[in-house]
């Protein structure tokens, strides 16, 4: 109806006074209902007010208001804008230019839904978040409207920001004096605060006449007259003028009473006045007298208990206090309600710091949440908190109160020094740097010593130069730390950790004894100093640290250091067992010390470590799924040790799925280390696995980032070292050890790895320098001296690795027998002695990450190993099978580069310098093959499996060091051979026709580091009866055979022979059979070395004058007795260079050799020779290897030889020959029987010019008048061979060769069978890959 009315006063007045100008009343009752209009959001009737308005007065604020506003609710930015602008150019400018730009900035998205978080947070009672929230949304703006409304009431409930929020409501109250919500705020705000209590009761009192908030006014008016409590004479009207309007309430009435009666007791002082006088002068003692006293006669008086409990309070003995006041509060005295909240607080923070020291984090955590319930505002508790936070390593929720503090308190000193430890403990130097770095003179005085806060601010700058790979900045950094702060042992445990981490250990150790020495009675110093140990694992140091820290002194950390020092100690032992070959007794072991590891994360990883390495990779597993699996909420340094043990497994797939998962997740410092580590070892290991797998280019890839972060770090340079130790540069390997060397004088690992690369190198006066240095170390590891040993065999020093290897021999049978006397009657029940395996356990319970090398080398493997079931491990990833190839057969010759490298050498020939990619070292144990499981196997069959024999240990349970004694002692020791040869063709009777019988036998021993050889070969040669066709072709040719007989002859042939394997040089030297027409000498010297220190390359150059063998004529020489004379007895007199190179997947080799072919009587010959060839691996194992190629040979012969005239040499000689072959080679072995099977089939080609019938002789030819044509044959050629090695008993052995050559018009059988006794009982398996037969000192 009023509206109605209001449009009809309009109509009228307009009529009336037409054009003329509008009075004052008229623009304001149009200005109402443009209001009016707008509440209800009918834009389209306001806008029609509003325009109106605008008529009347084009400047009125309130319809540019209205206009800009419906702009912005119909989403007409350019409306809304041209309005503000308007408003924005009145002067003075008023308060609705800033409602309008807020609720255009308001209308944004992305401003709508801060909003709308902000409400949530409010009413979730997060208020701290929700002020954050709003003054992101305002963005700058001042806050203005209902929503300015919404913010400042927020504010005011932060007492630091009450000031602020107070003015912000006056402003809005000025601005919208009609908001009557607005103003119950304000006078709830002014009541909740005690220094303006009184005024908010008064304003409440107003706000009560207003209907709208009548009710909210009138109980929030009551409740603060009890906030105030008894009243003052000057607050007494206040409490008069509500019992006015509720004359029945009796609290405020009693309230009212007692507040007259305080007064009226003030004026005559009693005891209890008296110590209440006495505790507000801060007199405890006096104030303490009067209230025991007034508690003496009246028990239960609740302002003596009151009074009483505040002065234990501020005495700080709480846990008296709480009781007191505990005991006021119930007796009716709400006015000690504060104190007691107080009190309790405070109870339970020092309850929270008693719970922490004693390591009872969960129940110190709930401690502190009770403590924030009861006053989430106390920023001295919430400092106390965060330090508790700190303290236990919850940096993430004391930052949140730190910062808490600091946006009510910047200046707070507590704060900003715990905000500055969490920070730098949390990789953030950069922002505490700036924290200190903003610290005002009267802060920094705060903080108290100087020196200290010196030492802080160059902390900082050490975490920073560190963070950036600056370790001489770092260095630099906190020495200045300690300089200023020098008794702070943690300053000075920061320096030697980084003196750790820069290979400087003895200076890091020198830091620490130091500070030790000088604070003998800090047992601080004694644990960081059995920190620094465990760091350095010098596990008895760091026991024997902890010991010196008595019992009652010792912290809930240094509890947890005693422990694990102790375990680790434990799995130290274990460890020696295993590598002592006594694997089942360190299982035992770990078994019976699994109870120290329960409940800790990080002792149950160092069990599972030792698991593994024990071989027991299931039982591991097990050990760490219960940590990391649901219901178990693992912390990140809980899943990084369970990804430490997956590395170790090998299960390289997993330790990438948690270092991708992690990486981005907020640590602190020591986490963070952690993490750095395990990622470092991640990638050093997948950047071996592709060295291992030949793709070195993706390995330095992946190694180049760890190199970049820790370019000194021994793990990584020695990874870089092998990878060009791989590419054949073995001179830049070596350069990459020498520094390590210098550095590291004590450290077996590099300085054996240091060796093998020398010894590559061909620098092996500097190898043998580096392994003295190791044997003044007096190692008594089996393993470092086995590897040792592998050095010294590899340059020829077999007597030295001999003794080695002995020792660790020695010492691991001395440990063997150590243990079975500790067993007592040698019984040990964790081992069945009726089961071959051990019990199996029952319910005993730079930031890029690369992929696991097996995503590159072979991706289907990663496939298929992905686990199908949740609790399903995948299998560790096979590794791409290496070691160095294999030759493929040729017709002529062996070839030098591709023969299959083993470390097990044949008794007539010492191990070549390791190949590139073989197991490396005799501690390496070849891997069993896996079963494969299926996708839902358990746990306990996995590890049934893997205790049958699929941990990878040998079968024939011998150690490394008795294995590679064995090797030698084949190698080395003193050995008879008696071999049977049978070789046999089917050509023609009487000319080329030979069947020769040998039985070579030989003497071998060792002479130091070399060997020597005696040989004594009877040959008997039988080539048939000539036809009297064929007689016309023999010697001086005739019409019939009559006279010559059968072609036979027999003999024995001697030599001696020398090999120094450290040069790879061979030679012998002796006679063809001394029955023979023409006895010859013959012999050769060889050398086969690396090409320039390469260990992919090789070279080999030989010498010699070998008897041809091909036909009785050449081998023995010929007689024909029908003209009286002889020839024959041909030898070839040459060399050879050949060259190969092999990467343990394909191979390639050459060869080029020139002989003079000399005999008696017989025209002289010269021969070129031609080859190369290609291979690939099929398979490279430890027992089993496999290859195919291909071959080309190509040979000359200066004439035709191939005839049995007189003059003619009696062997094949053609001008031209073309062989092209496909050669496979398969070799297995196992424990006493080794094989090896040869076949080559191609294409032959071959072109004999013809020749005289007699070459040497004019006369005879003349007489003869007679010439062999010449030949030109094409044709399929194929080869095959087997041989074979078996061994009876530990020094009995018997082998043996078959093996068939054919071609066109030729085919030859050769069988070989010998036995070889040796002076040295053989043990294990070792038995050499592929086979090298006994062959005849006259086989070709």
């Amino acid at each position: 109806m009023r509206t109605r009315r209001t449009t009809l006063a309009i109509g009228v007045l307009s009529a009336l006074l037409g054009a003329s100008a509008a009075p004052a009343d008229l623009q304001s009752q149009l200005v109402e209902q443009g209001q009016y209009w707008q509440a209800r959001n009918n834009n389209q009737r306001a806008a029609e007010v509003w325009q109106k308005v605008l008529q009347l007065d084009n400047a009125q604020v309130n319809a540019l208001y209205g206009m800009g506003l419906i702009g912005v609710k119909q989403n007409k930015p350019q409306q809304a804008n041209q309005y503000l602008e308007r408003l924005q150019a009145l002067s003075p400018q008023p308060w609705q230019a800033r409602q309008l730009m807020q609720d255009i900035s308001l209308a944004r998205p992305e401003n709508q839904a801060l909003l709308a978080e902000a409400r949530r947070l409010v009413d979730a009672g997060e208020r701290d978040r929700a002020t954050d929230t709003f003054r992101k949304m305002f963005n700058g703006l001042t806050p203005s409207g209902t929503v300015g409304r919404e913010y400042y009431n927020n504010l005011a409930f932060n007492d630091a920001s009450w000031p602020e929020a107070r003015k912000g409501m006056e402003r809005l109250l000025r601005e919208t004096p009609e908001d009557s919500i607005l103003a119950l705020f304000y006078g709830k705000q002014l009541a909740r605060h005690e220094d303006s209590r009184v005024e908010g009761i008064r304003v409440l009192s107003r706000l009560t006449r207003q209907t709208d908030i009548a009710g909210d006014a009138d109980e929030s008016w009551r409740l603060a007259l009890t906030w105030l409590g008894p009243p003052s004479p000057a607050q007494a009207p206040l409490f008069e003028e509500f019992l006015k309007v509720h004359p029945d309430d009796k609290d405020i009435r009693e309230l009212l009473a007692k507040g007259r009666s305080q007064v009226a007791s003030a004026q005559q002082p009693t005891v209890l006045s008296r110590g209440l006088q006495a505790l507000e002068k801060g007199d405890l003692q006096e104030a303490e007298k009067a209230f025991q006293e007034r508690l003496s006669t009246h028990p239960d008086e609740t302002d003596a208990l009151g009074g009483l409990g505040v002065v234990r309070q501020q005495q700080n003995r709480l846990a008296d206090a709480e009781p007191l006041l505990a005991r006021a509060v119930s007796k009716g005295g709400s006015g000690w309600k504060k104190a007691l909240d107080s009190v309790r607080y405070w109870l339970l923070i020092q309850r929270g710091r008693e719970l922490q020291a004693r390591g009872q984090t969960r129940q110190a955590q709930d401690a502190l949440t009770q403590a924030l319930r009861l006053d989430p505002k106390n920023t001295d508790g919430l400092v106390a908190i965060a330090d508790i936070e700190a303290t236990a390593g919850q940096f993430e929720a004391a930052s949140a109160h730190y910062r808490q503090v600091l946006a009510v308190q910047p200046a707070q000193v507590g704060a900003i020094r715990g905000l500055v430890n969490v920070l730098s403990q949390t990789g953030h130097a950069d922002e505490a740097l700036r924290l200190l770095d903003k610290l005002t003179p009267q802060q920094q005085a705060e903080f108290g010593d100087q020196g200290r806060l010196r030492a802080l601010r160059a902390t900082q700058q050490a975490n920073l130069a560190e963070q950036r790979g600056d370790l001489n900045a770092a260095l630099d950094a906190r020495r200045e730390a300690v300089r200023n702060d020098p008794d702070n042992v943690w300053t000075t445990f920061d320096l030697a950790r980084l003196y750790i981490k820069a290979g400087q250990s003895r200076q890091a150790r020198v830091t620490i004894d130091d500070f030790t020495r000088e604070h003998r009675d800090n047992v601080d110093a004694l644990y960081a100093s059995a920190l620094l140990s465990a760091e350095m694992e010098q596990w008895q140091d760091a026991l024997d640290t902890l010991r010196r820290i008595p019992d009652a002194r010792r912290t809930a950390p240094m509890t947890d250091l005693y422990r694990q020092v102790t375990l680790t100690i434990q799995v130290g032992h274990a460890s020696e067992l295993v590598k002592t070959g006594q694997r089942q007794e360190a299982l035992a072991l770990l078994d019976r010390v699994q109870g120290e590891a329960a409940g800790n994360a990080e002792r149950t990883g160092t069990l599972a470590s030792a698991y593994v390495d024990a071989g027991d990779t299931p039982r591991a597993m097990a050990l760490m799924q219960p940590l990391v699996s649901p219901p178990a909420t693992p912390t990140l340094g809980t899943r990084l040790q369970y990804a430490s043990v997956l590395l170790k497994a090998g299960e390289d797939a997993q330790v990438y799925s948690v270092l991708t998962a992690l990486q981005n997740q907020n640590m602190d410092v020591a986490t963070r280390k952690q993490f750095d580590d395990l990622r470092y070892l991640y990638r050093v290991r997948q950047a071996e696995r592709l060295r291992e797998g030949g793709d070195l280019a993706a390995a330095y890839d992946t190694l180049a980032p760890a190199l970049s972060q820790r370019p000194t770090d021994v793990g990584g340079l020695s990874a870089l070292a092998r990878m060009f130790n791989a590419a054949g540069d073995n001179e830049r390997a070596l350069a990459l050890y020498k520094p390590l060397v210098q550095r590291n004088p004590r450290d077996v690992n590099v300085l054996l790895g240091a060796a093998d690369t020398a010894m590559q190198a061909r620098d092996n006066s500097y190898a043998l320098g580096l392994l003295d240095q190791v044997s003044k170390l007096d190692s008594s590891d089996p393993a470092t001296l086995t590897e040792a040993a592998r050095i010294y065999r590899a340059m020829g020093r077999v007597g030295e690795a001999t003794a080695l290897l002995r020792k660790a021999v020695a010492i691991e049978n001395a440990a063997r027998q150590r243990s079975l006397a500790a067993q007592g009657n040698g019984f040990d029940p964790a081992i069945n002695p009726f089961r071959t395996q051990r019990r199996l356990p029952g319910n005993e319970n730079v930031a890029a990450i690369p992929p696991p090398a097996e995503t590159v080398l072979r991706p289907a493997v990663m496939n298929a190993a992905a686990p199908t079931a949740a609790d399903v491990l995948p299998m560790p990833a096979a590794s791409r099978p290496v070691a160095a190839p294999a030759a493929p057969a040729v017709a002529y010759g062996q070839p030098l580069g591709p023969v299959f490298s083993n470390a097990n050498a044949a008794p007539a020939q010492m191990v070549p310098a390791t190949q590139p990619g073989t197991a490396r070292g005799y501690a390496q144990q070849p891997a069993a093959a896996t079963t494969a499981l299926p996708g839902a196997a358990t746990a306990a069959q996995r590890a049934l499996l893997a205790l049958q024999g699929q941990g990878g240990v040998p079968a024939d349970n011998l150690t490394p060091a008795q294995r590679a004694l064995n090797d030698i002692l084949q190698a080395r020791s003193p050995y008879v051979t008696q071999g049977v040869v049978v070789r046999g063709n089917a050509s023609e009777s009487g000319l080329s026709r030979i069947n020769d019988i040998e039985a070579p036998l030989e003497v071998n021993m060792p002479l130091g580091n070399d060997r020597v050889a005696v040989r004594v070969t009877p040959v008997s040669l039988d080539g048939g009866t000539l036809t009297d066709e064929a007689a016309s072709r023999f010697g001086g040719g005739g019409a019939s055979a009559t006279g010559v007989g059968k072609q036979s002859v027999s003999g024995v042939g001697v030599a001696v022979a020398y090999e120094r394997p450290e040069d790879g040089i061979k030679a012998d030297i002796g006679t063809t059979p001394s029955g023979f027409k023409y006895p010859n000498v013959v012999g050769g010297v060889s050398v086969e070395q690396p090409l320039g220190g390469s260990s992919t390359n090789r070279f080999g150059v030989n010498l010699s004058r070998r008897a041809v063998n091909d036909s009785i004529t050449s081998f023995a020489g010929s007689t024909d007795p029908r003209i009286g004379r002889s020839w024959g007895g041909v030898t070839a007199n040459g060399g050879r260079a050949e060259m190969s190179s092999d990467d343990a997947q394909t191979g390639v080799y050459a060869y080029g050799a020139l002989h003079s072919l000399q005999g008696r009587n017989v025209e002289s010959n010269t021969r070129v020779e031609l080859g190369g060839g290609a291979y690939q691996y099929l398979a490279n194992g430890n027992d089993e290897k496999m290859t195919a190629g291909v071959s080309a040979t190509l040979i000359s012969y200066a004439n035709n030889q191939n005839f049995y005239t007189y003059g003619h040499g009696g062997y094949f000689s053609p001008q031209a020959y073309l062989g092209l072959g496909v050669p496979v080679t398969w070799a297995k072995r196992s424990d006493r029987f080794s094989f090896q099977l040869k076949g080559s089939v191609g294409m032959q080609y071959f072109r004999q010019d013809g020749a005289d019938y007699f070459p040497t002789d004019a006369a005879l030819q003349a007489a003869s008048g007679k010439t062999y044509a010449q030949q030109t044959k094409t044709g399929i050629g194929y080869s095959l061979e087997g041989s074979g090695e078996y061994r009876f008993a530990p020094r009995l052995f018997v082998g043996g060769t078959l093996r068939l050559n054919n071609s066109s018009d030729f085919r030859e059988l050769n069988v070989a069978m010998y036995l070889r006794y040796t002076l040295e009982n053989m043990q294990g398996s070792f038995l050499t890959l592929p086979v090298s037969p006994y062959r005849s000192p006259y086989s070709n």
